[in-house]
């Protein structure tokens, strides 16, 4: 797969089924309420185990872009996106352009 520019989606659905895309996510809304430290780790356990920044890359944008809404959005927003990604229903992503 190396190379071949695609998403890696065995490896999300297995992070996803293991629990760790909500490893920062309040319990309240299916995450296990840890916090940004432990997602750090998790993200340098991956990087470490071989897939590097882009293995990581594949998850960073559920397990940490969703922080403002987990500290400063209101009670509909939260439970209106964060069950979603953290089930894997949804997939957060984001988009350079460039001139």
């Amino acid at each position: 797969m190396i190379g071949e520019g695609v998403f890696p989606h065995d490896f999300y659905q297995s992070l996803l089924e293991a629990g760790w895309l909500g490893i920062a996510m309040p319990t309240e809304f299916g995450g296990s309420g840890l916090g940004i430290t432990e997602a750090a780790v998790m993200m340098q356990a991956i990087a470490e185990s071989g897939a590097c920044m882009s293995g990581a890359s594949s998850v960073h944008i559920p397990v940490f872009s969703l922080q403002p809404i987990v500290q400063f959005g209101t009670q509909e927003q939260k439970e209106r996106i964060l069950p979603p990604v953290i089930r894997g229903e949804d997939k957060v992503c984001f988009a350079v352009t460039e001139a």
